[in-house]
């Protein structure tokens, strides 16, 4: 997720010249994406899985599925009275219908994203680089697409129904 952000940011931030951030770096030889050489998106991703690594080696991080394993729901406890934590730091389950709902946290993190994503393919729109709004549309269904199939795989053929 974080390569797919920075393959969105760097060439709209790379032609900060049309717009208010103004011209603040530059790559001397170019590159082949807009700009923007592949080295760059493959340090990005190694950083992501480098990060990805420690937050799950410290217990601060750990992979959501769209689906709550039952498993999940039985090992609850009482906090405050009005809510069971799960034992998944990203969910919580409601105490009188037993519904899971997303973390706070998780919903602030998700929506800062979004944000920032949204802003980046507004101010490729406004600059009026087409090309490059169309190839950030492609980039964003390709690994919409890996990411649903990735979850679909990992579930189970009960949890499906």
């Amino acid at each position: 997720m974080l390569t797919i952000l920075d393959v969105i940011i760097d060439p709209v931030a790379l032609q900060g010249d049309k717009w208010f951030l103004g011209k603040i770096y530059e790559y001397p030889s170019g590159g082949i994406y807009f700009g923007v050489p592949l080295s760059n998106f493959a340090g990005w991703f190694a950083v992501g899985v480098v990060l990805m690594r420690i937050l799950q080696w410290l217990g601060k991080s750990r992979l959501m599925a769209f689906s709550v394993y039952q498993s999940g729901l039985e090992q609850t406890s009482h906090v405050n009275g009005t809510f069971k934590q799960t034992n998944h730091p990203s969910l919580r389950v409601l105490k009188s219908k037993n519904i899971a709902t997303p973390n706070p946290g998780l919903l602030l993190a998700t929506g800062l994203y979004v944000a920032v994503l949204l802003f980046n393919l507004a101010v490729t729109a406004y600059i009026g680089a087409w090309k490059l709004l169309a190839a950030d549309f492609v980039v964003l269904c390709l690994s919409w697409l890996v990411f649903a199939v990735y979850c679909y795989s990992h579930t189970t053929i009960r949890e499906r129904s």
